[in-house]
């Protein structure tokens, strides 16, 4: 057990740990859309994959996935029901 706090005391205190993160960092904002899964009537955010092609998604009680592509028009509506 003593082994333990001290772990614990030794990681809490070690400076790089209290250091803030880089400004690009934080102002990196990923974007999402939100999904309301009428499969188990749950809201959920889904984000843009890596390749920026479809927001993608997966209903957290189910796990059903759903997809929502990309369209070059685009939409001015941020939320979307699955079904």
């Amino acid at each position: 057990m003593t082994f333990r706090c001290l772990f614990a005391f030794a990681r809490a205190t070690n400076e790089s740990y209290f250091r803030p993160m880089p400004e690009e960092q934080q102002k990196k904002k990923r974007p999402f859309v939100g999904v309301h899964f009428k499969c188990c009537n749950i809201y959920q955010r889904i984000y843009l994959n890596r390749a920026k092609t479809a927001f993608v998604g997966w209903c957290p009680r189910c796990s059903a996935r759903t997809e929502i592509r990309v369209s070059p028009t685009g939409s001015k509506n941020p939320f979307f029901t699955s079904e």
